[in-house]
């Protein structure tokens, strides 16, 4: 029973996996096996869930395929450890109603407006780099909960660096994943380390 549960999530993945990827075709040809070949991965476990997690490739660059949320992303050098960690600081930044550094609010006082959420993250840069280092903001947000701002930056080095007005600034490998996730992995670092309120 456990087998035919695994093939219909597979199938499942591979009709979103066609539209998503726009491949052409009919959307009846879909089946576990094709477009792609989903290999199991790894089991990660989020708020008393199982998530399963499988590989494949397409055009030369394999990919996570997630189920049962339908999602995927590039692999970018992360292990399974690696994914349940960025997984995990997901989670818990959409548990806080996170809010990024574009989105505007009209008339809610309760809620910092763009210039000011822009101005806090590059008032932090300026104290950890010095007004005579470069850098450009990639990703961040706001977390309406708590009131919290970090933000990933990017200033020539060999790893990006995470911001925060709540932890100590830190180094964030993986250069190829987007810079949601190497945020999302950075603060499941601090999760895992004790460094943030779960």
């Amino acid at each position: 029973m456990q087998g035919k549960k695994e093939m219909q999530g597979k199938k499942e993945l591979n009709e979103y996996l066609f539209l998503e990827f726009g491949l052409e075709g009919d959307l009846s040809s879909v089946s576990e096996h094709w477009p792609f070949q989903l290999s199991n991965f790894a089991t990660i476990r989020q708020r008393g869930e199982e998530i399963s997690v499988y590989v494949f490739a397409s055009e030369s660059e394999e990919y996570f395929a997630i189920s049962p949320e339908c999602n995927f992303y590039p692999v970018a050098g992360m292990t399974a450890r690696d994914l349940q960690i960025q997984m995990n600081g997901s989670a818990w930044i959409g548990e806080r109603e996170p809010i990024t550094f574009e989105t505007v609010f009209l008339g809610d006082v309760s809620v910092p407006s763009t210039k000011q959420r822009d101005s806090k993250i590059r008032q932090l840069a300026d104290k950890v780099l010095g007004n005579q280092i470069g850098y450009e903001i990639l990703d961040g947000f706001y977390l309406r909960a708590t009131g919290m701002y970090a933000a990933l930056i990017k200033t020539g080095e060999t790893a990006d660096l995470i911001l925060s007005d709540r932890f100590e600034p830190r180094r964030v490998g993986f250069p190829e994943a987007s810079p949601w996730r190497r945020l999302s992995f950075g603060i499941g670092e601090l999760l895992s380390e004790g460094k943030l309120p779960r």
